[in-house]
């Protein structure tokens, strides 16, 4: 994993459900609350489940997993908001951030965004025979009927509302999508040269939310450099004279998990100092030395993953159906995903006491023998 990510922001599906299914307790979401993708804006209407959301040539994607992935967005604008954040029950979805724009429209837009390149990439993947098996279906399957038969149909359907989705379907769906998906970026990483056969074009699809960069770290605390401020300096002035840069990572990098092609990412994913040094850089071009807490950093701006995602959305006319997006309310989203959670800690709560009270069942009995 990327060590210089900011904690808690891996935003994978799998591990994410996977922790959810582990650990979350059982309960059941109040019946009086709405569904999590379901929601109203203040005129009434609504994004139904059904709705096509998101479509392009030979794409349809359906609103069933729009609450997940405004989850995901709604995670990582508050902490960019406020780094420190701990309680999100407590966030003004509505307030206007320091940049001056409303964060429910960040959070609409980041989502959308997010779903846009899932559809391309899924479909990218499945015409390049890089799909979701039958046996990794029938993996994830196995792994939900025992979950519901250990703790019950309704933990399992709050379990599901807590990170934004509320149907057995809408998960498969948001799972094989988020599979291939992630199979498709390793492929890339591994086989960038395969993807990126026409430079000059790809530069057509720089995004400004997300930039690919390739880096080389000295930990501030190397093991392997006596000196890291000494060495990275060195390594600077042998880039920028030249020697190349990929040959420069696998000399000196100290990030073991950095891929051979770099990292592509968003506002708000990385420590800042290294994400305001990487979205201030030009094509190929290679930064001064970058300090953070991590060490000592160089850096290179490159076609990448965030490059190929918006040529795959261009070439397929992927594109978000705008009457449905404007109905979005993040609020009711959020609310129904925090409602859900509140159910899984209080039965978490509830199992606990209850194990509690039969452990000093057990143990009194044991003291009257």
């Amino acid at each position: 994993m990327n060590k210089i990510l900011k904690s808690g922001l891996s935003l994978m599906l799998a591990g994410a459900m996977c922790c959810t299914l582990v650990l979350g307790g059982c309960g059941k979401k109040d019946e009086n609350s709405s569904a999590v993708s379901q929601t109203e804006d203040s005129s009434g209407s609504k994004v139904e489940n059904n709705s096509i959301i998101i479509k392009g040539d030979g794409i349809k994607i359906s609103a069933e997993t729009l609450g997940y992935y405004v989850y995901q967005a709604a995670m990582t604008v508050a902490r960019t908001d406020d780094p420190n954040i701990t309680d999100f029950t407590t966030v003004d979805w509505e307030k206007k951030m320091s940049d001056g724009r409303v964060m429910s429209d960040v959070i609409k837009e980041n989502a959308i965004n997010e779903m846009l390149k899932k559809a391309a990439i899924v479909k990218y993947g499945k015409e390049n025979d890089i799909t979701f098996t039958d046996e990794e279906r029938e993996q994830i399957k196995s792994g939900m009927d025992q979950y519901k038969t250990e703790q019950g149909d309704s933990m399992f359907e709050t379990t599901l509302k807590a990170i934004g989705v509320d149907t057995i379907d809408a998960y498969l769906s948001l799972y094989e999508s988020e599979t291939i998906y992630s199979k498709v970026k390793s492929d890339f990483e591994s086989n960038r040269k395969n993807y990126i056969k026409d430079e000059k074009k790809m530069k057509e699809y720089k995004d400004d939310n997300k930039v690919s960069v390739q880096h080389i770290l000295i930990k501030n605390n190397s093991t392997k450099y006596e000196d890291p401020k000494k060495t990275i300096q060195e390594v600077l002035e042998r880039a920028k004279n030249g020697e190349d840069f990929a040959q420069l990572m696998k000399e000196f990098n100290e990030d073991p998990g950095e891929p051979d092609s770099g990292y592509s990412f968003g506002h708000g994913e990385m420590v800042a100092e290294f994400e305001d040094a990487s979205f201030n850089l030009e094509y190929d071009e290679i930064s001064d030395i970058v300090e953070s807490s991590y060490g000592y950093h160089i850096i290179k701006r490159v076609i990448g993953f965030a490059e190929f995602e918006n040529y795959i959305i261009d070439k397929w006319n992927v594109e978000a159906d705008e009457d449905l997006v404007n109905k979005i309310s993040i609020s009711d989203i959020m609310k129904d995903i925090s409602d859900a959670n509140n159910a899984l800690m209080t039965a978490q709560k509830e199992s606990e006491n209850q194990n509690s009270e039969e452990n000093n069942t057990q143990d009194g009995g044991k003291a009257n023998e």
